[in-house]
Formats: C-alpha cells, structure tokens, sequence
C-alpha cells in the first residue's frame, strides 16, 4: 500500500500544481490511484478467501 500512498501525495501535489481535479493530468493520476486501491483490495480477497 506504499504505492497507493505515494500516488496519493502526487495526486494532491498535482492538484495543488493544476488547481482542478478537472485537469487531464490530475484525472489520470487519480485513474492510476484508484486502480492501484482495486488491486490491493483484491488482493486482500484472494488472500483472506484462500485461508479459509
């Protein structure tokens, strides 16, 4: 979850830097953040099923 954490931080410097979640840039940063989020929370699924 490191990396969720550093997309993150570079989504709300972006936002800082563009000063709209509307921008291109910032749009994509954020696509990346939530895929990065649905991987882990996959993950989490696969793991805690296969112990059961």
């Amino acid at each position: 979850m490191n990396t969720a954490r550093i997309q993150r931080s570079k989504l709300h410097q972006m936002k800082r830097h563009y000063r709209d979640f509307n921008h291109p840039v910032v749009l994509r940063q954020s696509v990346l953040l939530d895929e990065l989020i649905n991987q882990y929370f996959i993950s989490l699924k696969s793991t805690s099923s296969a112990a059961k």
